[in-house]
Parts: C-alpha cells; structure tokens; sequence
C-alpha cells in the first residue's frame, strides 16, 4: 500500500493567520483613532490660546474700544474658530482675566485650565 504525503497549508493555518492579520489591522485602526483624538484636542487647545492673546492685545490698548464690544466682537470669532467657544472678561485695565471654553458646557470658573476635545483656558 502506497501513502502520499500531503504538503501544503490547511485550513486551521489560514484560519489563525487571518485572526491574527485582523487583530493587527484592529489594533492600527485604534491607534490612528486615539492619534486623531489627540490632534484634535491639542488642535483647540492652540486656538484657544491664540484667541485669549488676542483678546489681551485688544485689551492691551484701553483706547481702542470698550470692553463690552471687545468681548462681544471676540465671542464672534470664538465660535468660528472653537466648536461652542465662548469667552469671558473679568478685571479692570490692565489687570484682566481672560478665560475661554469650547466643547461642552461653559465652566462656571476656570481656575484650572482643562484641555481636551472640550475644555477651557484661562490667562
């Protein structure tokens, strides 16, 4: 009696190379997504920062305008460039504070500055 020997791959070996190739293509999707979250919120962290420098310039020159119009001209742009962005004066010249919030809800007081997809900035 003559027995062949069989070579080649079975379908248990395809089987957990295709397990394994989707658990790698699943753990690169997750990393490009945390990497985009990230970006994102590092993104409105720097134009939170280059609105209140902004605002601080306007306000540098008390001359230039009243602060109510400042704030409500700056509240405009805050929404353009932030998703919900809204900000706050507090002060008198030259000594003001400045705070910024985008993403959720506004945060009564931004003693500390939290930064993220929402979050808020205060100088």
């Amino acid at each position: 009696m003559f027995i062949e020997k069989i070579t080649g791959t079975s379908l248990i070996e395809v089987l957990v190379s295709l397990f394994l190739l989707s658990l790698m293509a699943a753990a690169s999707s997750e990393l490009n997504l945390v990497s985009l979250r990230e970006a994102k919120s590092e993104y409105y962290s720097s134009v939170a920062m280059q609105q209140i420098k902004n605002m601080l310039a306007v306000l540098s020159i008390p001359q230039a305008m009243d602060t109510a119009s400042a704030l409500e001209r700056w509240n405009q742009q805050n929404q353009m460039v932030l998703p919900r962005g809204k900000g706050t004066v507090r002060g008198q010249h030259p000594h003001f504070v400045v705070s910024i919030y985008w993403g959720g809800e506004p945060i009564e007081d931004c003693t500390m500055n939290r930064i993220g997809v929402s979050g808020c900035l205060s100088l």
